[in-house]
């Protein structure tokens, strides 16, 4: 789980790295930036995804 949370925060970095300090130029910086963001909402929605099926299965329980 804290790989997902390291890897979450990776792809925000490397969007934010490359919108406020490009290290490309061009069309390669919102590739970057855009991909960055991808990453980092793909492990986002996983972790929400996870986290509500985990509070699902206690309210069954009780």
């Amino acid at each position: 789980m804290i790989l997902r949370y390291l890897s979450m925060l990776s792809g925000l970095g490397i969007a934010l790295l490359n919108l406020f300090d490009p290290i490309h130029q061009g069309i390669m910086r919102w590739v970057m930036v855009i991909c960055g963001l991808l990453i980092f909402i793909s492990y986002l929605k996983f972790i929400v995804d996870k986290k509500s099926k985990r509070t699902d299965n206690q309210k069954e329980t009780y």
